[in-house]
């Protein structure tokens, strides 16, 4: 019988680079809102992959900032690095579809203290269509001193088995720490409110930032259904009337498909009700 593994890797990168969307691909379930804004994860997640001898925790970051503004902002760029001290390894995301994608602060391998377990995951692989383009951000990362490179799609799930296997492969020897069903460490109502903000910035992308919040205010479970009070924290009394829309159709939409995302969820009938708090020091009060 093959000794237990337990290893810890530390997901980090820019904003947008396809961190939650590999986690999700990872644990093959939902776990991280993936949108297309800055800083949709505010908190360090943890997905959790059993398989073979060998227990894996991801920890999914927020985007790290290179000049934050807000005591949020500040606050979700320390969380970046914090996990960086107790991990076995240090895994770079880096989007590939953007010019210049090494030209980031973390791609240093002497910000780091070790060499050994960093690795660098080149994302949306599947959006170069010029290979020799990949040929030589393999080529640069290994001149910056990267020596663990992945290529990959997270999204069409191209070559994420390939870094699974490295990270079994490569972890220490261990006790689990969760049983062996668990894929996150995330309550049912953090990922129901994610749900509604991916909705939030699916619908309405081009017409509000990202500095909102959704945040369960009740949540009542029966043996076959869950009623849920959600509330949305905005700036600004625009930012309100953007997402109820005209007689309330932006919002009525958002609803509709957060409810059905829930149901998946929970396998229970879900009644979602949404609510619209204004509140312009949000983000300076943590």
């Amino acid at each position: 019988m093959m000794n237990k593994k337990i290893g810890y890797a530390c997901l980090i990168g820019a904003p947008n680079s396809g961190k939650s969307t590999l986690l999700n691909a990872l644990v093959n379930q939902k776990i991280s809102a993936v949108t297309h804004k800055v800083h949709t994860t505010r908190d360090n997640i943890k997905g959790i992959v059993s398989k073979d001898n060998a227990q894996l925790i991801f920890i999914d970051t927020p985007g790290y900032l290179k000049n934050p503004k807000y005591k949020l902002e500040k606050s979700i760029t320390k969380k970046s690095l914090q996990e960086i001290k107790n991990v076995d390894f240090i895994c770079i995301i880096v989007d590939v579809a953007k010019k210049n994608c090494l030209n980031n602060p973390l791609i240093d391998v002497t910000y780091f203290n070790s060499q050994e377990n960093l690795i660098i995951i080149f994302n949306k692989v599947d959006l170069v269509k010029d290979k020799n383009q990949l040929l030589l951000l393999a080529q640069e990362a290994k001149a910056k001193g990267f020596n663990n490179i992945f290529m990959i799609s997270a999204i069409n799930n191209k070559g994420v088995t390939d870094f699974l296997n490295y990270l079994i492969t490569n972890s220490p020897e261990g006790e689990w720490h969760y049983n062996e069903d668990e894929v996150t460490d995330r309550s049912i109502k953090q990922i129901a409110e994610d749900i509604t903000m991916e909705q939030l910035y699916k619908f309405l992308n081009k017409e509000i930032p990202y500095n909102l919040k959704v945040e369960t205010e009740s949540w009542k479970e029966t043996q076959n259904d869950i009623t849920i009070h959600q509330v949305i924290t905005v700036l600004k009394d625009s930012q309100k009337k953007i997402i109820l829309g005209t007689n309330g159709e932006n919002i009525k939409k958002i609803s509709i498909i957060s409810k059905r995302e829930i149901e998946k969820l929970t396998d229970k009938k879900i009644h979602l009700y949404l609510f619209i708090k204004v509140r312009d020091t949000w983000m300076d009060k943590l």
